[in-house]
């Protein structure tokens, strides 16, 4: 399985400015207008949320790699320990993100 890493100009970031970045995309996002473009949205302005996305996808890839290898749920893939700050946010969303879609399909 591959190792997703992060930029390294973004890999020492304090969790507390991560965190920052996320809420307020967040905020942004709970008020988001229909008519905003593109170079509006926060997630292509902002460099931590635009890393944290990134790396989202990457998991996301990765695992979804890692099933069709191996015909099921690796259990390694959900026991990855990233090593920056940035890269802890993204998988705890990536894994967040994983669960509540294993709970809509166990509620189906």
């Amino acid at each position: 399985m591959h190792t997703v890493t992060t930029d390294a100009a973004l890999a020492a970031l304090p969790e507390e400015e991560i965190r920052a970045a996320l809420d307020r995309y967040d905020a942004h996002c709970e008020n988001e207008s229909a008519n905003e473009s593109e170079e509006d949205d926060p997630a292509t302005q902002d460099p931590i949320v635009r890393e944290v996305t990134r790396l989202v996808n990457a998991y996301a890839h990765r695992f979804d790699h890692a099933c069709r290898e191996h015909g099921h749920i690796p259990e390694e893939a959900l026991l990855y320990q990233p090593g920056s700050p940035i890269e802890r946010a993204a998988f705890h969303i990536f894994t967040q993100a994983l669960h509540d879609s294993l709970q809509e399909a166990d509620d189906e």
